[in-house]
């Protein structure tokens, strides 16, 4: 998952590099490939993002949550067996933000909410951050190791640190420390790690994106609802129209009978 993560944010940078340097026009069709490379891994990852309880979107203010707030990606993120990823999901989420501000494409910016507002979670009765896994470099955390799992080569986090006995600060996703957890190792991907240079770097992006984002009047939430608001209308008027014809055609029923 943090292979997408890296390859989505460092297109994006070129694509920002290039857009506002004096090659945009004469560098037009690699800026479309970029553009269409990023959106590619947006629309890969966003359709396996974990929503382990109910997602509940508002159409109108186009807005998720859910009673347990994980809407992480596991590591391998078309295998649920893998520890959960939070710092690729903290990436992924940038670079929603990002391409928002630069070509108004506001896709997965529920999907990006739902995930920044689950990394910035209190702790949560079902979750809690000592549920996430030791963080010993041993593998997926405790309660999602299965056979499958367990069938990489165990390795060694060389970022590992002790899971303290609570969450500091009742967050559920940073340790005492602020560490950002769970998290995969950054040198060796198919362990969880203890603490994450990486990560934190990542989660410091998605707010910095985020702010950026926010500031300029959150653009794409107020796109989103009309179109929400515009489907409603035209699916509420197609009730109306179909039960008028019903009505209709009841009544012609009973005048040719009378």
């Amino acid at each position: 998952m943090i292979g997408n993560g890296w390859a989505a944010a460092g297109m994006l940078r070129v694509y920002a590099t290039i857009k506002h340097s004096q090659y945009k026009d004469s560098m037009a069709s690699e800026l479309n490939d970029l553009k269409s490379w990023i959106i590619e891994i947006q629309n890969g990852m966003y359709a396996l993002q974990v929503f382990p309880s109910p997602l509940r979107c508002d159409t109108i203010l186009m807005l998720c949550s859910q009673d347990k707030p994980t809407s992480l990606f596991h590591n391998y993120a078309n295998n649920e067996t893998w520890f959960f990823d939070a710092s690729s999901t903290a990436l992924l989420a940038s670079t929603v933000y990002r391409i928002a501000q630069l070509e108004g494409i506001y896709t997965y910016i529920p999907q990006a909410e739902a995930a920044r507002k689950a990394l910035s979670a209190f702790t949560h009765p079902n979750t809690g951050y000592t549920s996430w896994g030791t963080g010993d470099g041993s593998g997926p955390a405790i309660f999602l190791t299965t056979a499958a799992a367990k069938s990489w080569p165990t390795e060694t986090a060389s970022y590992a640190v002790p899971t303290p006995a609570s969450g500091g600060k009742g967050l559920d996703h940073f340790t005492p420390a602020m560490w950002l957890t769970p998290v995969v190792d950054p040198d060796s991907f198919r362990s969880q790690g203890g603490s994450s240079p990486e990560g934190q770097a990542f989660v410091v992006e998605m707010y910095a994106a985020y702010k950026d984002w926010a500031a300029l009047g959150s653009p794409g939430l107020l796109q989103l609802r009309r179109r929400a608001l515009e489907r409603r209308a035209s699916s509420a008027m197609g009730r109306i129209a179909g039960a008028s014809a019903a009505a209709l055609a009841v009544a012609g029923t009973w005048a040719v009978l009378l």
